[in-house]
């Protein structure tokens, strides 16, 4: 049987839930009171998993009254610029399923590439590039890299986009392909009427294979309505395959109740693989903060935007059928998992999943033009 929300330390749990109920009552009195609770129960406690998370979610429902979360006293400082650097090069040393979820994609991608002599990448949320030179590297070590590769890479972070591009130009004198990378600042929310015609132009003039990739970046995608139309222009470019990796959680529900039982459930199924990192605790404390305790702070918000609007495997399959898409893992694709205690890797209609005790945290969902 899966683990539910309230079996995550189910005593800070039901605190919290309290304070969430006084919240959607509009009872702010009430939950200050409780807050001041909680706060003084953990006094000067020290940092450990069930202490960490419970402050995480105690400072993302305090901002709902306006508090300075600083007041709270437990926190760890945001950590310095040498800190991120130290934490972003741990989580992919320490705690790489990003990583094996995009070489799953890869793998796929090769396959669809074989020995074509010219393919086209659109990558949304391409970051850094990272998964992209994984996958050139894949491909060459494999001897499938075509003679003409296109990378288009939508990005928001200028300084991001800035960095993928210096990382394709290195890889250009890597190897004997002609490489071509065309970044476009921004999101595909933002895409006008023009911005799609030159898209489809971009790729309708580089010949052979198109493929879209989007790993961790749909969710963001706002308002959700738009995420269906935005599904068809996708597959109005006619892709081969399009794959992207997703969080797994329900955080579009508009009560405060549900995102928080859902969220809870979801970082403390992530915490828990954290926990298993064979590191000192207050690495691992950092590592979540670094990475999820903004996240929190905006899944628990109770203003009308959001940005962390996670969505189900299940969810996303049904919004990939509806595009006309058919989401399905090849029956003989390599969909090894990680190394990695707690965490397996199951396949489920429509998506694989990485799990942990039993309940999904990732979704990797691999689709193909009807």
């Amino acid at each position: 049987m899966n683990i539910t929300a309230g079996n995550i330390y189910p005593k800070h749990y039901l605190s919290l839930e309290r304070i969430v109920s006084a919240l959607m009552a509009g009872q702010t009195q009430a939950a200050e009171v409780l807050i001041k609770d909680i706060v003084n129960e953990l006094g000067t406690s020290v940092n450990t998993s069930e202490v960490t998370q419970t402050l995480f979610f105690l400072e993302a429902l305090r901002r709902n009254l306006g508090e300075r979360t600083a007041d709270i006293g437990n926190l760890y400082l945001l950590p310095d610029q040498g800190q991120q650097i130290k934490m972003f090069n741990f989580m992919a040393d320490k705690f790489p399923l990003v990583r094996y979820a995009q070489n799953i994609v890869n793998s796929s991608y090769r396959d669809v590439i074989g020995q074509q002599s010219a393919a086209t990448v659109l990558d949304i949320g391409i970051g850094t590039g990272q998964q992209m030179v994984r996958l050139i590297d894949m491909l060459a070590q494999s001897g499938e890299l075509p003679e003409t590769l296109t990378i288009i890479g939508i990005e928001p972070s200028g300084e991001s986009l800035a960095s993928a591009e210096s990382t394709m130009q290195t890889l250009m004198g890597k190897y004997p392909c002609s490489l071509r990378f065309i970044p476009i600042q921004g999101t595909l929310e933002s895409f006008t009427d023009d911005d799609w015609d030159t898209l489809r132009a971009r790729i309708a003039e580089r010949p052979g294979t198109l493929i879209v990739n989007a790993s961790f970046a749909l969710h963001h995608i706002y308002p959700p309505d738009v995420r269906a139309g935005l599904f068809e222009r996708l597959r109005g470019l006619n892709p081969a395959v399009f794959a992207m990796i997703e969080p797994y959680a329900d955080f579009l529900d508009g009560e405060l109740a549900t995102r928080f039982q859902n969220a809870w459930l979801h970082y403390g199924l992530t915490f828990r693989a954290i926990d298993q990192i064979e590191a000192p605790q207050d690495d691992k404390n950092l590592l979540k903060k670094v990475f999820f305790s903004r996240e929190i702070q905006d899944v628990l918000s109770l203003e009308p935007v959001r940005i962390e609007q996670f969505e189900t495997g299940e969810m996303w399959a049904k919004r990939l059928i509806k595009a006309d898409f058919k989401p399905e893992m090849p029956a003989d694709a390599d969909v090894s998992g990680p190394a990695f205690p707690l965490v397996t890797v199951t396949r489920n209609k429509g998506y694989i999943a990485f799990n942990v005790d039993g309940s999904p945290i990732v979704s990797i969902l691999i689709a193909w033009p009807c």
